[in-house]
């Protein structure tokens, strides 16, 4: 997968169609084959930084991008509160994924489902929940989507954040499971005080590939971009910027898919990560590295 994501209407609940072709010409540019398209669901009251789900605009983007041989990865980028009601999984949330598990589930050009994105046990004050709690969420909402459509992907948070790690969790992992892994810098400054962006890069990838090689389960670096959350443009004299283009030039080496946030998905301008495309390093025949880091800190 190589991808990028962010709300799939742009914010633009009645002119997403000019917004979608604004972004044609960057789309091709980058040599994309996915789209993460981030929504919320109506009724979740409690804020979150994506549009509405709308199944007649959904379907429009969907049918847009597999024009343009584009699947799709529908992102859930709710507000954490929703995932628990009185302690126990949200059933209202589980309906929400069984209605679209109806909806999708013959419709090839939908290739996996995010469950939750950023369950965080750590934010708010009154909705904290252990990372065993958000673990048995995404398996129980899982089991619920495949009573439906029992062949899809679905998309799981990794551990550090968000789920305990996974020898802790086995009677909970299924079949089928690809987890995303995000790597931010918000209050990480001190980071580039010791380590140089390459190594940064380096320590988070190799996390990665040592999930992948215990387990034996996929990971995608689902979340990642630029400073200022994605929402500036490229510069690479910029620490966070170079630790992005590195982290995109390790997923090449190793075969782990990327998918870049676009921050707000400006309605008007092309993508700001355009600028790192063509990649320097480009895996197009999917030959895995060898990993060698050793010296992981």
């Amino acid at each position: 997968w190589r991808g990028v994501g962010g709300s799939y209407l742009f914010h633009e609940p009645i002119n997403y169609p000019v917004a979608w072709e604004n972004h044609a010409a960057s789309i091709q540019k980058m040599g994309l084959n996915t789209l993460r398209l981030a929504f919320k669901f109506p009724w979740d009251i409690y804020g979150a930084t994506a549009d509405d789900l709308d199944f007649i605009k959904m379907d429009w983007v969907i049918d847009w991008l597999a024009q343009r041989g584009i699947k799709t990865i529908l992102d859930n980028h709710g507000s954490t509160p929703t995932m628990y009601s009185n302690g126990t999984v949200n059933p209202q949330l589980i309906q929400s994924w069984q209605e679209i598990a109806s909806h999708y589930r013959n419709n090839p050009n939908v290739i996996a489902y995010e469950i939750f994105n950023e369950p965080s046990p750590t934010w708010g004050t009154t909705y904290k929940h252990t990372k065993r709690e958000i673990a048995q969420g995404y398996h129980d909402i899982t089991v619920a989507v495949r009573m439906i459509d029992p062949q899809r992907i679905c998309i799981w948070e990794s551990p550090g954040t968000y789920l305990p790690s996974f020898d802790q969790i086995p009677d909970l992992m299924l079949p089928n499971i690809v987890y995303t892994a995000h790597r931010w810098w918000t209050n990480r400054q001190w980071e580039f005080e010791y380590y140089n962006p390459l190594i940064i890069a380096y320590n988070t990838i190799d996390e990665l590939v040592k999930w992948r090689k215990t387990y034996n389960i996929p990971i995608w670096m689902g979340e990642f971009g630029l400073s200022g959350g994605g929402n500036n443009v490229y510069d690479p004299t910029i620490p966070e910027n170079v630790v992005c283009q590195e982290l995109l030039y390790r997923c090449e080496e190793q075969v782990i898919g990327w998918n870049l946030w676009q921050g707000t998905f400006q309605k008007d301008k092309l993508w700001y990560s355009e600028d790192m495309f063509p990649l320097k390093i480009f895996n197009a025949n999917l030959i895995r590295q060898n990993w060698t880091w050793i010296n992981r800190i």
